[in-house]
C-alpha cells in the first residue's frame, strides 16, 4: 500500500481481525475465548472507520510538539467518534487513511483531519496509550501553572 505522510515515516500495513483470531480488534477491547473474562484494552494499534459529518469526527486532539505524538484529548458526546464508540481520550492518532502521522506536528495532524471532506469515511489507525497521555497532560498543567506563576509575579 502507498500512503501519504506527514512529518516522516512510512504507511502502516492494515491488519484484519483474523490476524488475532482469539480477540475483538475492531472495538480495541479485547475478549478471550470467554466472554465473561474481559481483560483491559488492547494496546495493539488498530484501525477505526468514521464517517465525517457536519460537526466533523467529534474528537479534539493535542501533541504533536517537542516530538510528542498527537494524542485524542477529548470525545465530544453524540459525535461521529463517540457514537462509533472505538475511540478514546489517551488514544495516539498514527495515521489518517493514507497519511502518516507518526512524525507530525499538531499543524499537520490539523490539516489532514480537516481536509477530509464532509459525509467522506475515514480510516484512522489508533493504539491506546493513557499512561502517556496521563503523563503529556501533567506536564502540560505543570507548564501552564508554571507561565500564570510567572505571569502573576509581574503584577506584585
Amino acid at each position: 500500500m502507498v500512503g501519504g505522510t506527514v512529518g516522516g515515516g512510512g504507511t502502516l500495513p492494515r491488519q484484519t481481525a483474523s490476524h488475532y483470531p482469539s480477540q475483538i480488534q475492531s472495538s480495541g477491547v479485547k475478549f478471550s475465548q470467554s466472554p465473561t473474562s474481559m481483560v483491559e484494552p488492547s494496546r495493539q494499534p488498530r484501525w477505526v472507520t468514521l464517517r465525517k459529518n457536519e460537526y466533523g469526527l467529534g474528537f479534539n486532539i493535542v501533541g504533536g510538539e517537542d516530538g510528542e505524538p498527537i494524542y485524542i484529548s477529548h470525545i465530544m458526546p453524540g459525535g461521529a467518534a463517540d457514537l462509533n464508540g472505538n475511540i478514546r481520550k489517551g488514544d495516539v492518532l498514527l495515521q489518517v487513511n493514507d497519511v502518516n502521522l507518526t512524525r507530525a506536528t499538531h499543524g499537520e495532524a490539523a490539516v489532514a483531519l480537516k481536509t477530509i471532506s464532509t459525509g467522506s469515511q475515514v480510516q484512522l489507525l489508533l493504539q491506546y496509550r493513557p499512561r502517556e497521555f496521563f503523563n503529556f497532560e501533567e506536564r502540560v498543567e505543570r507548564a501552564r501553572l508554571q507561565m500564570q506563576g510567572a505571569q502573576d509575579v509581574g503584577y506584585r
